[in-house]
């Protein structure tokens, strides 16, 4: 259930406030690349998850395909944004 909520804890610092505003720019940049970097499928499964808040069940009936293939390439995909953004040097996720 925190998955959904990942990308937009990655703009937040422990405390819950925003970074500085010029990290957070930064982050932003970075995000973006991350998801850029996504192959077209896990990207628009990413999108529909994040920024459409589609259920997966409804993502799954767009692609075709099982509710459990859906859940594990958004999993993968969020996998591979953070890994993305650990090699820009950001470590707490």
């Amino acid at each position: 259930a925190m998955a959904e909520h990942h990308l937009e804890n990655v703009l937040k610092d422990e405390s819950g406030k925003p970074e500085r505003p010029v990290l957070r720019g930064e982050l932003c940049t970075m995000l973006n690349t991350a998801i850029a970097s996504l192959k077209e499928k896990p990207r628009r499964i990413l999108a529909m998850r994040c920024f459409e808040n589609m259920s997966y069940a409804q993502i799954s009936t767009e692609f075709d395909c099982s509710e459990v293939a859906v859940r594990t390439t958004f999993s993968r995909a969020n996998k591979s944004i953070k890994r993305h953004l650990h090699g820009q040097g950001l470590q707490r996720l």
